[in-house]
């Protein structure tokens, strides 16, 4: 096939997906209707063991003519990876796609068995490797990726650091390739009187609510009037300990009512004890609103310190409480900030995200088609 035989046929492309939640989800949802509308033929597979709000992304895809099958997959090494296996070996063999992209964790190490032999080219995105999260498994984690690093053409890492992961476990060179994540365009904010800190994220211990807890009782007594308003699932406990402590403690919301949040608040609080590179920080620079985050995996890329932001050591409430004091006693600085951060916004679009992923797709299927010999990639 060569460049031109590309252009003219449709790439069909099967997005496989475990970790229905959070970026992951969002970055699956943006990259099927993006491709959708230009004109790729994607199909997905997912399982819908996580969320069941996923059915709203679901009727999103119908609605654009994206295939779907159900693979039922769980999180974490079981039995039943191999019924997942054979499942998605079936689709695969039916679909013939071009493409296989695998997201996460899980869908990586199945996706990558199903396609063996199949004709599809596969490309591994991690979204936060495993071993970077804690556990006991983390070790294990990290050697199963070296070894399936050989069954995929392709890693896409969503930022420079995950992409130096990849290469330290075993992925060539030619094979990583970055591709930011990346938000739809928005009107610049309006001035307001932007006011207090929000929170926006699951209740998980990735998040880091109990350090942010923790900062904001020691921010509580030295600025009494502090505001913070947190948008999550929380437990009962938890929720008891916000509330006494003085926030305010909404529900986890849709898309739409995060960004209001944001929209109305001076400051972003990202605690997180890792990450890849997360879209609430893009959408906080979007929403002019200044962050303070922990410096953990490609956060840093985009929050800079002291000049998109505050970056401080993961794990440290005190290191915490003082940048979030920091910013809520100089407007200046937030707004210098938030400033900086929105320009920073002009490297992570959505439409160059998806010129990075189509372009890749593309190269990637005339290596695959190339007749034997005449194969450089």
């Amino acid at each position: 096939m060569t460049k031109a035989d590309t252009a003219s046929h449709s790439l069909r492309v099967l997005l496989v997906l475990e970790a229905t939640i959070g970026g992951t989800r969002r970055h699956l949802r943006d990259l099927a209707l993006g491709l959708a509308a230009r004109g790729l033929d994607v199909h997905i597979a997912y399982s819908a063991g996580r969320d069941p709000d996923f059915a709203r992304d679901l009727a999103l895809f119908r609605e654009q003519g994206i295939g779907l099958a159900e693979i039922p997959m769980r999180r974490g090494p079981s039995v039943r990876d191999i019924a997942a296996v054979r499942r998605l070996r079936s689709l695969i063999r039916q679909l013939r796609p071009d493409i296989v992209h695998l997201h996460s964790t899980k869908a990586g190490f199945v996706g990558r068995f199903a396609a063996l032999g199949t004709g599809a080219a596969v490309l591994y995105s991690p979204h936060c490797f495993a071993f970077e999260m804690e556990g006991p498994l983390r070790p294990v984690y990290r050697l199963a990726e070296r070894l399936l690093a050989p069954l995929a053409d392709g890693l896409v890492a969503v930022c420079e650091h995950e992409a130096r992961l990849a290469r330290q476990i075993g992925w060539r060179e030619n094979r990583v390739h970055v591709v930011c994540n990346g938000i739809a365009p928005s009107p610049a904010p309006q001035p307001a009187d932007k006011d207090g800190i929000a929170f926006i994220g699951r209740n998980c211990r990735q998040k880091g609510l109990d350090i942010l807890l923790s900062a904001w009782g020691l921010l509580k007594k030295v600025l009494p009037d502090a505001k913070l308003t947190v948008m999550s699932d929380l437990d009962d406990r938890l929720r008891a300990a916000f509330i006494s402590a003085g926030a305010t403690v909404l529900p986890f919301g849709t898309a739409a009512e995060a960004a209001a949040l944001l929209g109305q608040s001076a400051i972003l609080a990202m605690p997180s004890r890792w990450e890849a590179f997360p879209y609430l920080t893009l959408e906080a620079f979007a929403a002019g609103t200044a962050v303070v985050a922990t410096d953990v995996g490609g956060v840093g890329e985009a929050v800079r310190d002291r000049e998109t932001g505050l970056l401080v050591p993961p794990g440290n409430a005190r290191e915490l409480a003082m940048a979030l004091q920091e910013l809520l006693v100089s407007p200046a600085l937030r707004n210098r900030l938030a400033t900086a951060a929105r320009e920073e916004l002009a490297r992570h679009s959505a439409e160059t995200m998806l010129d990075g992923l189509a372009a890749l797709y593309g190269a990637l299927a005339i290596c695959r088609l190339a007749p034997v010999g005449k194969n450089n990639c």
